[in-house]
């Protein structure tokens, strides 16, 4: 091989060698980059007029909903996200609903990796009913008077208060305390305690244990496993239970029990 030869072709592999270690520098972002997150806070109040319902679409981070005896509803969020994203925030009017959105705009090369969230608080008429649609995070809701309905990806529920309340949930615990009318809880995975209750209570649990007590009205239960406490209540139907121990006592009424 002549010496032109051997200086072309080292001259070449050192040339792909570079262009290799640049574009590493490129994809690999260091940990200490990825998880440093900016945090400012930023406010909304909409007056509440003639609307009745409040609207919520938030993906990660924590929901905290407080009812009070005010004519408006005001919301603080605190946002913690990486330079690479976007926040979409807003909390508009829109007939009879109140809208409000808080979310992060992930870049879809970063969506499993960035951790960038919102926390959201909110004080809103306690009589107004709460549609809530959420991805991640705890949701806690207290002093509300209206019909609650929850769709949630994963994270702790807690409810003390509210007239109807439906809750749809994938995973986390679950708590509600001193409900007004029915409650209706399907769940894949994660506690439930249900105490309080003025009205029937349904639940759907795919595992986990399952409380509940001081129910004005029947309780029906589907489980796949976990144990099962049930008392005061004016009846109760065990449609299925997979695994787990069940005790009832002080049921007042019929007691219909499908044990698989």
């Amino acid at each position: 091989m002549s010496a032109l030869h051997l200086s072309r072709t080292l001259t070449a592999t050192s040339l792909i060698s570079v262009l290799l270690i640049t574009t590493g520098c490129v994809v690999n972002i260091p940990a200490s980059h990825a998880d440093s997150l900016d945090h400012h806070q930023q406010q909304l109040t909409l007056n509440r007029a003639q609307m009745d319902t409040l609207v919520a679409e938030t993906g990660a981070g924590k929901l905290k909903v407080q009812g009070a005896q005010v004519e408006q509803i005001t919301l603080v969020a605190d946002i913690y996200k990486t330079e690479n994203v976007d926040v979409d925030l807003s909390l508009k009017s829109h007939g009879d609903e109140a809208r409000l959105v808080a979310k992060i705009d992930r870049p879809l090369l970063s969506m499993s990796s960035d951790s960038s969230y919102i926390d959201v608080t909110l004080k809103v008429p306690a009589d107004m009913a709460l549609e809530i649609e959420d991805g991640s995070g705890s949701i806690d809701i207290e002093k509300m008077v209206g019909q609650i309905d929850i769709k949630d990806g994963s994270g702790s529920i807690d409810i003390h208060g509210g007239k109807d309340i439906t809750i749809n949930d994938g995973s986390g615990s679950i708590t509600v305390e001193h409900a007004m009318g029915n409650v209706n809880v399907a769940d894949g995975s994660g506690g439930i305690e249900i105490e309080h209750v003025k009205g029937n209570v349904s639940v759907n649990d795919g595992s986990g244990s399952i409380v509940i007590e001081h129910i004005a009205g029947m309780v029906s239960i589907n489980d796949g496993s976990g144990s099962i406490e049930v008392a005061h209540t004016q009846g109760l139907t065990i449609g299925s239970d997979g695994s787990g121990s069940v005790d009832f006592e002080h049921i007042n009424g019929p007691v219909s029990m499908n044990k698989d």
